[in-house]
């Protein structure tokens, strides 16, 4: 088969910003599929630092399908987008 291999830890050479999590995940209550992957152009290999309220002691799981595409998304853009809807539901009411 031709094609990105999933044992890889980045399926496109040369572009740094996207790599496969299960190469890179090292917490074992974080499962990741084969072909999912993190697209971050600061740090790709960095998932983990980014997974909050996931707390282990209370046998807390992140399960990540097989097939999945996760990219890195600043808060500020977040908060923007939150305030929007927040403005259009107050219209709306």
């Amino acid at each position: 088969m031709n094609g990105p291999k999933p044992t890889e830890t980045h399926p496109m050479k040369g572009f740094d910003q996207v790599c496969y999590l299960k190469n890179v995940i090292r917490n074992p209550h974080i499962i990741v599929g084969d072909y999912s992957y993190y697209d971050d152009p600061l740090d790709s290999e960095g998932f983990e630092r980014n997974v909050l309220y996931h707390y282990p002691f209370m046998e807390d799981k992140l399960i990540i399908g097989k097939f999945c595409a996760i990219n890195f998304l600043k808060k500020q853009h977040i908060d923007k987008y939150e305030y929007a809807v927040k403005i259009r539901y107050k219209n709306q009411v």
